[in-house]
């Protein structure tokens, strides 16, 4: 614990210098939803609504939310078309920023029974720090429960301590106990970060490829966050990773995720990255 103090304020530092200086809006295609066995997204069968495209590169990026006949959801995420993926990282009027952030809306027939309200989606084309941990280009996936006015007007929160204290400051507890609080962003909040996946990078030990954090603002967990490296998503691996389950939820009967998953379809040519695994709480 003694080490993760001293480099939280060097976290915090480098998290802030993600500037939300571009923020892009969705909005060039019409909301659809498809009905069939291998065209829905993450190859589960069932109706998957989709969000509108965002521009991302020379391809696009949307939302989408994949139900069963029951309307139960299945897998909830973003798409990036392997165009998206393949040309993000192309130099443009904007490549010396720290990152631009992707303001994504989901299908308005897709979340009644989810917690989610958007999904601010940035890309770090140079990362940010600490120095050797999170400093490779990668995509911070935000799944907000808050509208994004409200996000946008996030401009402090209160200080965490390290260690079992931070937790007392959020009755019922809605932070697994294996996270520490790390680096609060404006218009962001509080990123709380999994600690057994965090120190052997901090050590050196391992490169970060993809993590899972938690985010708060003034005593309420507001979003969750998959962090994926770029060359991750390259990769085209298919990966299902379990998430820390907090002991309380923020919202009631709604469906929460138990797993994240990052995947590529090599026939629809897209990546997506998701949250899926759902139950009800």
């Amino acid at each position: 614990m003694k080490k993760i103090k001293l480099v939280l304020f060097c976290i915090s530092i480098a998290f802030s210098g993600c500037q939300k200086d571009v923020l892009i809006e969705s909005g060039n295609n019409a909301n659809s939803a498809v009905t069939a066995g291998n065209e829905t997204a993450g190859s589960l069968s069932g109706t998957t609504y989709f969000g509108n495209n965002v521009i991302m590169g020379k391809g696009h990026i949307r939302t989408y939310v994949t139900v069963d006949k029951t309307g139960k959801p299945l897998d909830v995420g973003v798409e990036f078309s392997e165009a998206a993926i393949n040309t993000v990282d192309m130099p443009t009027r904007h490549s010396g920023l720290h990152c631009n952030t992707y303001n994504l809306r989901f299908h308005p027939n897709a979340t009644k029974s989810l917690p989610y309200d958007h999904v601010s989606l940035d890309w770090a084309q140079m990362g940010h720090g600490p120095e050797g941990v999170y400093d490779v280009p990668h995509f911070d996936i935000h799944f907000y429960m808050i509208p994004s006015e409200t996000q946008m007007n996030i401009v402090a929160d209160m200080p965490y301590p390290a260690g079992p204290d931070a937790f007392a400051a959020m009755p019922p507890i809605t932070i697994p106990q294996s996270y520490f609080p790390g680096p609060f962003v404006e218009m962001m909040g509080t990123h709380w970060i999994k600690k057994d996946e965090f120190l052997p990078l901090i050590k050196g030990e391992q490169s970060f490829r993809h993590t899972f954090i938690y985010g708060s603002h003034e005593n309420r967990l507001i979003f969750f966050e998959p962090m994926v490296t770029l060359q991750t998503i390259r990769s085209k691996q298919n990966i299902i990773t379990a998430i820390d389950q907090p002991q309380d939820y923020p919202l009631a009967n709604k469906y929460y995720a138990a797993d994240y998953a990052i995947t590529h379809d090599a026939k629809m040519k897209v990546h997506r990255v998701s949250l899926r695994n759902m139950s009800l709480k």
